[in-house]
């Protein structure tokens, strides 16, 4: 099926995203349940991208023939009939600090992190203060983080990697987590420097992306999580497209 408004899509195999195929990452992924079930491609396309078309985009690049054979998902695509729903998500931070109030309160000032009561969220576990803060909105560290924060791709990333999958052993030590994340997210976002000033901008458009079939999701899976994600990171300028992408299962041993 050939994309329409003339978006033509590239997969681009030699690719490739260290944070994430490293010796080390790969320890991590697999400790973390995500081994095998996180998925990092990318694409390029030949048309000048426009933000305001961004749902013409999606629904062109999931219809790409080639995106569709080469795209690393769980569940097939169905072959005729998807529509695509795009959210854009703010992309604006080019540091870390974000998470420097997690220490001291979700954490030790080692940055061990704090244990706590059995919780649960969903059908989620929780064992440690750091992943009561991510999720559970009643918690006392919940207000570290605003609405605004909480949006952001940054945050966002750092979510899905802490919760994990399945059979997750999380780390007790924050700086792994933030090392990990931070790594990622500059494999995975664009930036330039100004032309007046050393001040770094990001250059990257980020989007939640979800495809249905007659009303209900397909991808990134037909079973809701919140874990279950996928995420549009589009490159305007060197005209390349990253699909992340995780749904919730049990991670490669």
């Amino acid at each position: 099926m050939t994309g329409k408004n003339n978006y033509t899509f590239y997969h681009v195999p030699s690719c490739d995203f260290p944070s994430l195929t490293g010796r080390e990452a790969q320890h991590l992924l697999m400790q973390w349940s995500l081994k095998g079930r996180l998925h990092c491609q990318r694409f390029s396309f030949d048309e000048i991208f426009k933000h305001h078309d961004i749902e013409a985009f999606a629904k062109a690049l999931f219809h790409d023939d080639s995106v569709r054979r080469s795209l690393e998902n769980v569940e097939e695509l169905p072959m005729d009939g998807c529509e695509v729903k795009v959210t854009p998500i703010p992309c604006t931070l080019t540091s870390m600090t974000l998470f420097d109030r997690c220490v001291g309160t979700v954490t030790h000032e080692s940055g061990r992190i704090k244990s706590c009561f059995e919780d649960y969220c969903g059908p989620l576990v929780i064992n440690d203060c750091l992943t009561r803060m991510l999720c559970v909105e009643d918690s006392e560290f919940y207000n570290l983080y605003d609405q605004k924060d909480r949006e952001e791709f940054l945050f966002r990333l750092f979510k899905h990697i802490v919760i994990g999958g399945e059979l997750v052993q999380p780390s007790e030590d924050f700086n792994v987590y933030t090392n990990f994340v931070k790594n990622l997210y500059k494999d995975l976002i664009s930036v330039q420097k100004m032309q007046d000033s050393d001040d770094i901008v990001i250059t990257s458009k980020v989007y939640k992306v979800q495809v249905l079939s007659n009303g209900l999701i397909v991808y990134p899976s037909a079973k809701e999580h919140t874990n279950n994600f996928a995420y549009l990171i589009v490159n305007p300028v060197k005209r390349h497209v990253i699909v992340l992408s995780h749904v919730y299962g049990i991670g490669q041993f």
